[in-house]
């Protein structure tokens, strides 16, 4: 029985901000540190139409993708799930005031939470369109930010709500299009430069512009322009994090990622415990080591977490000065994970 807690929902994300372990606080715009929140942050917005009744969704788990899925009563006690794309997973039984986990065949990364409200048979199918969440976790970036540039920061907090401990959750940012190679010419170690692809294959699913991360070099560029095969960098948009820029050369990959970078910070005490607050969004943390992390192959890694146990994840957003503005910028994170 797929108990909430259990299995991915185990490793759930909080936004900060909180009085207390726990406490009332919904804004995204104040998960600045402190304790965890009793909000849940998600990736992904949904729709409902239809018709399961007596039955509340709680949660739909990012990793179901774009599109519609399913809810189907499988028998007037049990409810099934299908991803969007999917195939329908194991009907699970679930009573009156229960929360339960419906995953799809197969994948326990795609999955939704939901809560029944009465002892009234469970009845019908509910269409569940999976959506983009606008404002989650940033605020919109206004004209005199986007022309004078800024850097913000966030807070959230990794929860491991179940039984056993979680060894070592991988956390990295996920990618905005194909990763591609550069072609022969390469790229020079400063200075604007216009980037050509390789044989690997080019840029057309890539943002019109946005961020792009040098696997080898671990420099992060900032992309004026582009087209299926070039990318377009200005001198202002070399060495977009400050560490320092280098020469590109051939089958370089490049990977195309938001404008995020992380850090993670260990609570003052556990299971309960709580992160540095900062005065307001353009302060940055104190004594946390900033990553990339653009890929699996190169993850910010967490501690095993012990059941119950909580850490915490500091967020940075650059707007480079005089960037140009984007109504749909999209930005997430993967996670995976192993219990023991």
């Amino acid at each position: 029985m797929a108990s909430e807690h259990t299995h991915s929902d185990a490793l759930r994300w909080y936004l900060t901000g909180a009085a207390s372990d726990g406490g009332a606080q919904a804004d995204p715009d104040a998960a600045l540190g402190n304790y965890r929140s009793s909000t849940r942050y998600g990736s992904m917005g949904f729709r409902a139409k239809g018709g399961t009744t007596n039955v509340t969704i709680e949660f739909v788990a990012g990793a179901n993708g774009l599109g519609t899925g399913r809810i189907r009563a499988a028998s007037t006690s049990t409810l099934a799930w299908t991803p969007p794309g999917g195939t329908e997973g194991t009907a699970v039984t679930i009573a009156n005031g229960q929360t339960r986990v419906l995953e799809g065949d197969g994948d326990n990364d795609a999955f939704v939470v939901v809560t029944r409200d009465t002892t009234a048979d469970l009845l019908g199918t509910t269409n569940v369109t999976c959506t983009d969440v606008f404002n989650g976790l940033w605020d919109n970036i206004s004209s005199a930010e986007r022309v004078a540039g800024e850097t913000e920061y966030r807070c959230l907090c990794l929860k491991n709500g179940g039984s056993y401990e979680a060894d070592a959750t991988r956390l990295w940012l996920g990618l905005l299009g194909t990763a591609a190679d550069v072609n022969a010419a390469g790229y020079a170690a400063a200075g604007a430069v216009t980037i050509t692809a390789g044989e690997s294959g080019g840029y057309a699913d890539w943002p019109e512009q946005g961020v792009v991360h040098n696997a080898r070099t671990d420099e992060v560029l900032y992309y004026h322009s582009r087209t299926d095969d070039a990318l377009t960098v200005e001198a202002a948009g070399r060495d977009f994090w400050g560490d320092g820029a280098a020469a590109g050369l051939e089958d370089d990959v490049l990977r195309p990622i938001p404008p995020w970078r992380l850090a993670l910070e260990a609570p003052a005490a556990q299971p309960a415990g709580y992160a540095q607050t900062i005065a307001n969004e353009g302060t940055a943390p104190t004594s946390v080591s900033w990553h990339h992390s653009p890929h699996a192959s190169d993850p910010t890694t967490v501690p095993g977490l012990q059941a119950g146990y909580c850490y915490f994840l500091w967020i940075a957003r650059k707007v480079l000065a005089g960037s140009t503005a984007d109504a749909d910028v999209p930005g997430f994170l993967e996670a995976s994970g192993g219990a023991v």
